[in-house]
């Protein structure tokens, strides 16, 4: 089962300035840190981008359906 972020609940304007509140209020905090390597810092903006996703707009979770049942599985063992 995979999980989504639900990125097209951005188009309602009060999920947009939620998620922009929450994200400019998070980067912030990244901004007064002073950290001088360059991979550690993208983490940790790559992390505050999920975490508000996560946290404002959500998950969905999608199951596979099986593309070919049991039964067409047998019918085709029968030939």
């Amino acid at each position: 089962m995979k999980y989504y972020i639900v990125v097209g609940r951005l188009a309602d304007p009060k999920h947009k300035i939620e998620y922009s509140k929450m994200l400019r209020k998070s980067l912030q905090t990244i901004e007064q840190q002073e950290e001088s390597d360059i991979q550690k810092r993208w983490l940790e903006i790559l992390e505050v981008y999920c975490k508000t996703a996560e946290e404002v707009l959500g998950f969905v979770n999608y199951k596979k359906k099986r593309w070919i049942s049991d039964e067409t599985w047998a019918l085709a063992a029968e030939r």
